[in-house]
């Protein structure tokens, strides 16, 4: 059986798992390829769109028009961005930013490779991730996608992740749809914050209040958390992330009332 929760791996696992990933792609059991679609729809009509339905931000320009992309940003990499320069050229009108794309399963190697000397010749001033996460089964890769986004990213930057939350019954209860060619997690954004927190650290990620669907997390260093906060991480994995049944679907269980930084409130969690 996959493990998929952080909860479930020891803190020298994680930084195993952690270490010598950005830029490669694991092994995963659905290919992204397959879940990208390119964007036919004009700006107009994703607009449009999104004003009958609020709350679907996660992709197309939309998903770029509600992050305020302020502090001097000129450069951004969007990890996975797809097959379509739509979202650049977008980018480049509006904001007055250059968008780099990185994505192994929808560019040419040639493209990617190239992206990939302009950003280590030059850091991006920020980077996003849409509709990533929630398209990746395997956690291996998960890690390895969000240690790209965070490499990528001068110290100092900002990283936005946006999580699809699905749709139908399944939307947002954590009761996934898996078939050889799709992956859909269908689980809100907090679902994955702990696997963000695991790469960028305990205190620098948060759940934004004012835009929906958005993960932001501030790279602080460039070096990746060490064991001791790796384990916090994963102890309020265990209660964050893991889904109990309710019913016949999921629900997230509520992050614990805990110092995360008192170590004898994290130890009592094991006997709660």
């Amino acid at each position: 059986m996959r493990k998929n929760y952080l909860s479930e791996f020891s803190a020298d696992e994680i930084i195993a798992m952690l270490k010598h990933t950005a830029w490669r792609i694991p092994d995963q059991t659905v290919s992204s390829a397959s879940t990208n679609t390119m964007f036919k729809d004009s700006e107009q009509a994703q607009f449009e769109n999104a004003k009958k339905h609020p709350k679907e931000n996660t992709s197309g320009v939309v998903a770029f028009s509600d992050i305020p992309f302020i502090g001097g940003i000129m450069r951004v990499l969007d990890v996975g961005g797809g097959q379509s320069d739509q979202n650049k050229d977008y980018m480049a009108r509006t904001k007055g930013v250059e968008l780099l794309v990185w994505d192994p399963f929808n560019r040419s190697d040639q493209h990617n490779k190239a992206v990939k000397r302009s950003i280590k010749l030059q850091l991006a001033d920020a980077a996003t991730s849409m509709s990533i996460l929630n398209v990746i089964p395997n956690i291996e890769a998960r890690l390895a996608h969000i240690t790209t986004v965070m490499q990528a990213t001068k110290v100092g930057g900002f990283c936005y992740f946006k999580v699809w939350s699905g749709e139908g019954e399944n939307k947002g209860t954590g009761v996934a749809i898996e078939t050889s060619e799709a992956y859909q997690a269908n689980a809100p954004a907090k679902r994955f914050l702990n696997e963000i927190r695991a790469v960028f650290g305990l205190e620098n990620v948060y759940l934004d209040e004012m835009v929906q669907n958005l993960i932001v997390a501030k790279k602080c260093t460039d070096n990746l958390p060490a064991v001791g906060e790796i384990e916090k991480i994963r102890t309020i994995s265990s209660f964050m992330d893991k889904p109990t049944v309710n019913n016949k679907h999921f629900t997230p269980m509520p992050a614990p009332d805990v110092d995360v930084n008192n170590p004898t409130e994290l130890a009592m969690l094991s006997f709660k």
